[in-house]
């Protein structure tokens, strides 16, 4: 439980990135204020407008950050950030073939098809994201929208994986697939079953979605870092910038050996599995990282 401040701590430093990155983005934009103004998402729905910037979003970085780590593991580079595998853990030309194919039929196809039909529903309770012309909001709002969405996120996404993994027909049937991959590797992070991308994937980022409005500026930017970090922790590597990680927060090394655990560890029913959510603090709450806690990940330093 002592590990708890340093937690919140960390939801706070999150919050705090994207919001950073959020001013970054209004650099952009108002550089490229002539072309926006002139655009024809303009004149789109909101309905559109959410499930084109939803869509381009969360596509663009699943091929940039995938691809990004694809390249570094192929050509052999940075190796010294690469986690330990043993020749039974690096995945085969075959799964990742089926991994590439179903992240393409997923991205190009099914998941506008999901986001047009999600948006009524948002709409219905007054939540999801509001009008691209709407006022831009305070610093302050975006931090506390982005506190609360890391929050929300992270106990949801524990309980969702926790249930996959102590339900042997769930387990079976559903969350297996994603385990096919005893060790993460690129791309592997959405490589799953479609009712657990909704469960795992769509659900959590949904109850955010749900649980405010988000100006589609900040929603975008929301997406996009919460996409990275989704791909960063099945990644294998363990990126650091030394001593700037203190000052510039933006690698999860930390994440990354702790959501790898999980996988290279068990990964399977509830009974020999650990690590459930992506960093220590439902874990630490309910008792499921003892494994983590009691080695240390020392395998990983």
């Amino acid at each position: 439980m002592q590990q708890l401040p340093s937690v919140i701590y960390g939801y706070g430093v999150g919050a705090a990135v994207t919001t950073a990155f959020w001013w970054l983005f209004q650099i952009f934009c108002s550089i490229f204020s002539n072309y926006f103004s002139s655009s024809p998402f303009q004149g789109w729905s909101p309905r559109i407008q959410f499930t084109v910037f939803t869509w381009l979003t969360h596509t663009i970085s699943y091929f940039l950050i995938n691809g990004s780590y694809f390249v570094l593991e192929h050509y052999d580079l940075l190796s010294k950030y690469k986690l330990p595998r043993t020749p039974g853990q690096i995945p085969s030309a075959a799964l990742r073939v089926r991994t590439f194919q179903k992240g393409l039929l997923f991205h190009a196809l099914l998941e506008p098809i999901i986001l047009y039909l999600l948006h009524p529903i948002l709409q219905s309770v007054g939540a999801g994201i509001q009008d691209l012309n709407a006022p831009l909001p305070s610093t302050l709002s975006v931090f506390g929208s982005c506190y609360l969405g890391i929050v929300v996120g992270d106990a949801v996404f524990y309980w969702v994986h926790r249930t996959l993994h102590e339900s042997a027909f769930l387990y079976q049937n559903i969350h297996r697939m994603h385990h096919e991959y005893n060790a993460p590797a690129s791309f592997s992070a959405e490589y799953a079953h479609w009712i657990e991308q909704i469960l795992s994937n769509y659900f959590p980022t949904s109850l955010t979605a749900f649980s405010m409005v988000w100006h589609p500026t900040v929603w975008v930017v929301w997406l996009f870092l919460r996409s990275k970090e989704t791909y960063e922790t099945h990644s294998g590597y363990a990126l650091s910038l030394g001593k700037l990680d203190l000052f510039i927060p933006i690698l999860s090394a930390d994440s990354v050996r702790y959501h790898d655990f999980h996988h290279t560890n068990g990964g399977g029913l509830a009974s020999r599995s650990t690590n459930f959510a992506g960093g220590p603090f439902w874990d630490t709450i309910m008792g499921t990282n003892d494994r983590w806690l009691a080695r240390s990940g020392e395998q990983y330093r």
